[in-house]
């Protein structure tokens, strides 16, 4: 899971999927899943920007909580 703290709630995602792609590999930007879906790049491998490692994940919950 993932854990977000956004506008004093916290929200909870299920990760769906990771890929690694190539940096020039934009099009999961434009693809639509039909549902609220987060996405996470970064780098990969580390401290390189060879390619884009790809997290997605559907939410869980949004539950009133103050953040950390």
């Amino acid at each position: 899971t993932v854990v977000l703290y956004w506008n004093q709630k916290k929200h909870e995602y299920q990760v769906d999927a990771i890929t690694e792609v190539a940096p020039t590999a934009t099009e999961i930007q434009r693809k639509d899943t039909g549902k609220e879906t987060l996405t996470i790049y970064t780098c990969t491998p580390l401290v390189t920007a060879k390619n884009r490692l790809v997290i997605q994940a559907s939410p869980l919950n949004a539950v009133e909580e103050g953040a950390p």
